[in-house]
């Protein structure tokens, strides 16, 4: 069902799905079911801009969908709204589960029947961080500045203040994204 991310098969004549209602209440937050009517206009009446979109096809596809929800009418009203926020809404969805799984077993690598949950979270970052620096635990050289923050006991709270600053960088990317503004 998600091939109609695809810029080709968006415009495509002969394209897989006529209809976007299936998809769309397979994610009901998403778009709303007084909305779906509305959806499937806007995939069909994409057809009919295909000369607009041309140009675009060769774009990623969250470039081409940007494109598709700038799209104005005669009067200068948006053509596709509810049809390009799902589309860019779907392409931020993660496809896999994978990461998370290989997270779940570094935790039975480094965790013990009298570790806490602290105590495996500390070990998880040690375990990326040496990974990020091509390093192992032989090989490593912790700085001054780490070593006085472990001292300190400032070492936990200046990891959660810089995550905290890549949520909010992450939280910000994505309604970038949904809003078309990157």
């Amino acid at each position: 069902m998600v091939t109609c991310l695809e810029p080709t098969e968006a415009i495509s004549p002969s394209r897989s799905l006529q209809s976007l209602t299936k998809l769309a209440t397979k994610f009901p937050r998403l778009i709303p079911p007084e909305e779906l009517d509305q959806l499937d206009d806007e995939w069909r009446a994409i057809l009919y801009s295909r000369d607009k979109l041309q140009s675009c096809v060769n774009k990623t596809p969250v470039e081409f969908w940007i494109s598709v929800g700038k799209i104005t009418d005669g009067f200068g009203e948006l053509k596709f709204t509810v049809v390009s926020k799902l589309m860019k809404a779907l392409l931020v969805l993660p496809h896999s589960s994978a990461c998370v799984e290989r997270v779940f077993s570094e935790v039975n690598l480094v965790k013990t029947p009298t570790t806490n949950g602290p105590t495996v979270a500390n070990r998880l970052l040690a375990r990326q961080h040496l990974r990020r620096n091509e390093k192992n635990c032989h090989t490593w050289t912790p700085s001054k500045e780490l070593l006085n923050s472990v001292q300190s006991g400032q070492c936990h709270s200046r990891y959660t203040t810089r995550l905290c600053q890549k949520a909010t960088e992450n939280v910000v990317t994505f309604y970038d994204v949904l809003d078309g503004t990157n």
